[in-house]
């Protein structure tokens, strides 16, 4: 009835007060996350007053009051009150325990669960406006969400859109290595950092660095968090300061300063992987001569037409270096044999060998001037391993072609 109400409303009120204030004590039965009194007295009025303990044993023939609190790490995560009437004693404090136990999981895990959503909440809230772009993906590689910052980076057209991409089949990732490293990440349950120029569906073209984490949960990666920065503007300054110090202004070859950074390497690579290599040196013929009759200007025109149709001959890995003013130094990488060697001279030395329309600046008139040029080349490795000795006996051979009349092309022997 009322009355019954008011007084356990004024027990659980009191109770719960004790505990605030570290009032209630171990009584007779006390465990790691158990407390109970085996009798009303022992509700002393340093926790109930007394007029409320005779209430309650009394009125409502309370024989055991049993304060139960479940806690971890000192902190209380659950408490209970029973109350026995009528002679009932709490007869198996170890079954209360394991409920308790239950009930406390159930807390905990209820708690924590309202923890991680507010986390989570927090999280993407402070992602949606993060100055670098934001992906969270599943194991299959479906978008769960992205962010302001990677729709701009990417050009897409909204969240919506995005989301139908799956980041392990899209044919661009898939080409520019993303997917493969996304896939590390997953597996081998680590951070995985690189740098790719990606162009998106949507035709936006960047250099990005990227971050990929694996995303767990109880201690199972269930997909992976991305964290990607446009990097553009970096790669651009590096590109141009290294264009600065290796790149010739004029015909756009490397300049001499490779001769002691990347063609080295090269030389290494393919010394490690027993592969036949070219050093040729290139001279125009006579090239005083042009510079003297039509001027500096013709002798520069010369110069990078020469150079751009050099490079239309070469491969990647080949490289051409203007190492004086009208002499070039040209690595062939991985020619296979000496025959295939000569093959790719020939075509070089006839490409160049061709007439220039030039612009005369002493008459100002238009004239078709024919160019040559002559070729020393040494062989990799049967002429040596190092720049100075390859270029040594290179230029040797060049020498033996001038001798001989120019226009031609000669290898060391």
């Amino acid at each position: 009835d009322s009355i019954e109400a008011e007084l356990i409303s004024r027990c659980l009120t009191a109770l719960d007060k004790a505990w605030a204030d570290d009032l209630i004590k171990p009584a007779m039965n006390t465990g790691d996350d158990l407390t109970y009194f085996v009798s009303i007295p022992e509700l002393s009025s340093t926790i109930l007053d007394k007029t409320l303990i005779d209430q309650l044993s009394i009125d409502l023939d309370l024989s055991m009051v049993v304060v139960a609190r479940l806690k971890k790490e000192d902190f209380g995560i659950g408490d209970i009150i029973l109350f026995f009437q009528n002679d009932d004693r709490l007869r198996n404090p170890d079954l209360l325990r394991l409920y308790m136990s239950q009930l406390g999981l159930f807390i905990e895990k209820n708690r924590l669960d309202t923890a991680l959503r507010v986390s989570q909440k927090m999280f993407f809230e402070l992602a949606e406006y993060a100055p670098i772009g934001f992906i969270s993906c599943n194991t299959v590689g479906t978008i769960n969400y992205v962010n302001r910052k990677l729709l701009e980076l990417l050009g897409s057209p909204g969240p919506a859109a995005t989301k139908q991409l799956n980041l392990f089949e899209l044919p661009s990732l898939q080409q520019s290595g993303f997917s493969d490293k996304l896939r590390e990440c997953m597996s081998n349950d680590r951070l995985v950092t690189f740098e790719i120029r990606y162009t998106s569906v949507w035709g936006k073209d960047n250099w990005l660095r990227v971050h990929i984490s694996p995303n767990k949960e109880d201690g199972v990666v269930i997909g992976a968090h991305i964290v990607t920065d446009d990097i553009t503007e970096k790669i651009r300054q590096e590109t141009e300061l290294l264009e600065r110090v290796q790149i010739d202004p004029l015909t756009k070859a490397y300049n001499r300063n490779v001769l002691e950074t990347i063609l080295p390497e090269r030389l290494h690579e393919s010394s490690a992987n027993d592969l036949t290599g070219c050093f040729a040196i290139l001279d125009v013929d006579d090239f005083k001569h042009i510079n003297d009759c039509y001027g500096h200007k013709a002798g520069d025109i010369v110069l990078k037409s020469l150079a751009s149709k050099i490079k239309e001959e070469l491969r990647e890995y080949d490289m051409l270096i203007r190492t004086g003013g009208d002499e070039f130094l040209i690595y062939l990488h991985d020619t296979r044999n000496k025959e295939n060697t000569g093959k790719t001279i020939d075509r070089i030395f006839k490409v160049v060998s061709k007439e220039y329309l030039l612009q005369n600046v002493l008459d100002n008139e238009t004239v078709c001037l024919p160019v040559s040029c002559s070729i020393g080349a040494s062989m990799l490795p049967a002429d040596g391993t190092a720049v100075d000795v390859l270029m040594a006996k290179a230029d040797k051979a060049l020498y033996v072609v001038k001798k001989e009349g120019k226009a031609d092309y000669g290898f060391f022997s």
